[in-house]
């Protein structure tokens, strides 16, 4: 309908569905003239559960974004699979503050219940866009921003990430009960069951391709 086309799937294989007053704004883009804003307490976007099961092969979770402001005691989650109702975690990117700096975790789930995460290194300030890419190579898990590696790996538990039955949100985890709301700007979401990046590359200055790969 016309709120959920506010955000689109230009690769058209998914629908989106907008929660909130989650909408674009042209105050903030990276690319083009919009981005999708997130108010931080009550806005996400819903993707089908497929999208986010990457199986036992490599994967590349992509994004941008810009927070709005630093994050306090609550952390923000700009993207996950992460559905704590039945167990059905998965995956899981999250923003906290650590020591009053905005550092971001890689959460994984090998059964649905437990979980471990990965802090990793990079500091982000707020009000300044970063292109994000997490990889997964042979079990290897790195992060990238703005095609450099943050230099902290995690190797994932065999069988992890759970295939879980939890829907891919936007802004938000927990789609059941959403929370930990991302407060900012996110633009250019990709998700790939390949690993695009095996070391520093250059990143876009475009939107990433809608056709092929």
């Amino acid at each position: 309908n016309m709120a959920d086309g506010q955000a689109i799937d230009s690769a058209a294989q998914n629908n989106l569905t907008l929660y909130g007053t989650a909408k674009t704004s042209t105050a903030q883009q990276l690319f083009g003239t919009a981005s999708f804003l997130l108010d931080g307490n009550s806005d996400y976007a819903t993707i089908p559960s497929e999208a986010g099961n990457f199986g036992a092969g490599n994967f590349t979770i992509e994004f941008s974004f810009r927070l709005a402001a630093n994050v306090g005691d609550t952390p923000f989650v700009p993207i996950a699979k992460w559905e704590t109702s039945g167990d059905q975690r998965s995956w899981m990117i999250r923003i906290d503050n650590v020591s009053s700096a905005n550092k971001m975790k890689f959460y994984e789930s090998v059964d649905g219940d437990n979980f471990t995460a990965t802090q990793f290194a990079t500091s982000f300030s707020n009000e300044t866009w970063y292109k994000i890419a997490v990889v997964n190579v042979s079990g290897t898990v790195s992060l990238y921003v703005d095609g450099t590696a943050d230099g902290t790996t995690r190797s994932l538990a065999t069988g992890a990430p759970y295939a879980s039955t939890g829907l891919v949100t936007i802004g938000a985890n927990v789609p059941s009960n959403p929370q930990q709301y991302f407060n900012g700007n996110i633009d250019d979401v990709r998700l790939s069951k390949f690993a695009r990046h095996t070391g520093n590359y250059t990143a876009q200055s475009e939107p990433f391709p809608d056709k092929g790969q």
